[in-house]
């Protein structure tokens, strides 16, 4: 991260980040098969699955922007020129076992497992370059516009291990726009509405004649109001939203196992969130609702229609415990379909707690998510349901110079 400032107008900053990483995953499942007798065989016992990957995954990105501060015309001035580069190399090698006897899934007596041959494929690269412009405007600190306008071109297609392409099976490129006004009434009341479109590439590979996917399209359409009562520590804030992204792939259904890219997906909801501090005391309380549909036209796997949080923060600004912060919540996710609108996942409630201290530019935290270890099930899909993270405690020592 680089940040320089040359004058009261102008200043540059510029970030670029390297990734590498490699995964192996050998796993062994509940075979799918059996279906008439509930996947079991006759003396019950169940059939497993056996499976192995080899992924690696490279990244290189950079972003680098110019940001103008300056007065024009009575309205205070933020403009942001920038470009940005991505490429990355994804790569992941598969293989499938033969049967190593069939277990009693209750009292199992495991039987070892195959040799899996792991099939070497291309990997795939991407290619992502784009300049945009930010602009924003701010009158009498009432009145605030933004809006932007951005260009990419995404180039993907099959690599030998590199992070450059061997070749290129598709280039694309777009304009996307974003656009967004607020104004803020004497009274605290600060209704607000914005536009934004997107320009990603979600799906790796090609239809049944050998044409690569074409990056996905989205557009969100917002409409919402903060209102923070004059002289007090209250926010309230309430959104309305409509989410949509096409060139969603889906099954093709003249070519099975193949897929076409003519599917969309979508996401209509509501937003609430409310936060209030007495004196050393925080409260921050959230709740959303989701309307959602995929590109098969069934709920969208693992997103609930509703869910709601409660944080409390203790952080004395004085006194003995000047320093320390004690807090504790609750998440609720409420229930979710698998995707399918087939298998109906159970909503669950998990508490979390943190305690942290801190002194001159030093900060020890403890953090507890599922505070009562809560056995819960976040998504069933696919034939399987899986279980969440149990009690997860995390310690963490953080410097800042």
């Amino acid at each position: 991260m680089f940040k320089h400032r040359f004058n009261a107008v102008w200043s540059l900053n510029a970030n670029a980040r390297y990734l590498e990483s490699d995964g192996e995953y050998q796993h062994a499942w509940w075979a799918f098969d059996n279906f008439g007798s509930g996947r079991y065989n006759p003396d019950g016992t169940i059939n497993r699955t056996f499976y192995r990957a080899e992924n690696t995954l490279k990244t290189w990105g950079f972003d680098a922007y110019g940001t103008a501060e300056y007065r024009f015309g009575g309205f205070d001035m933020r403009t942001i020129v920038g470009a940005s580069y991505t490429r990355g190399h994804y790569d992941s090698d598969t293989g499938y076992g033969a049967q190593v006897g069939p277990i009693d899934p209750f009292n199992p007596v495991y039987a070892g497992y195959p040799t899996i041959a792991v099939t070497d494929t291309p990997g795939t690269s991407i290619t992502e370059t784009g300049a945009y412009v930010q602009q924003r405007a701010t009158y009498d600190d009432r009145l605030f516009v933004d809006f932007g306008l951005r260009y990419g071109k995404i180039e993907s297609g099959p690599s030998n291990g590199s992070f450059g392409a061997s070749s290129i099976a598709a280039s694309d490129s777009e304009w996307t726009g974003n656009a967004a006004v607020m104004y803020r009434f004497g009274n605290g009341v600060a209704p607000y509405v914005s536009y934004a479109e997107s320009f990603r590439q979600d799906a790796i590979g090609s239809d049944v004649n050998g044409k690569a996917f074409e990056p996905t399209r989205g557009e969100q359409y917002e409409l919402g109001i903060k209102y923070q009562p004059v002289g007090s520590n209250t926010l309230f804030t309430a959104a309305v939203f409509d989410l949509t992204k096409s060139n969603m792939t889906v099954a093709d259904p003249n070519n099975p196992g193949f897929q076409v890219q003519t599917g969309a997906a979508s996401a209509k909801g509501l937003e609430l969130e409310l936060f209030h501090r007495f004196g050393d005391l925080t409260v921050d309380a959230a709740y959303t609702y989701l309307d959602s549909e995929d590109a098969e036209g069934d709920y969208i796997a693992q997103v609930p229609k509703n869910a709601a949080s409660l944080w409390l923060n203790y952080a004395p600004e004085a006194g003995a415990l000047q320093g320390w912060s004690f807090g504790g919540g609750v998440r609720y996710n409420g229930e979710a379909w698998g995707g399918t609108g087939t298998y109906l996942t159970p909503s669950y409630t998990l508490y979390d707690a943190a305690v942290s201290y801190s002194q001159d530019n030093w900060l020890v935290s403890l953090n507890v998510q599922n505070l009562t270890d809560e056995r819960y099930v976040t998504t069933c899909q696919g034939g399987a349901c899986y279980f969440g993270d149990g009690r997860n405690i995390a310690l963490t020592l953080t410097s800042k110079f």
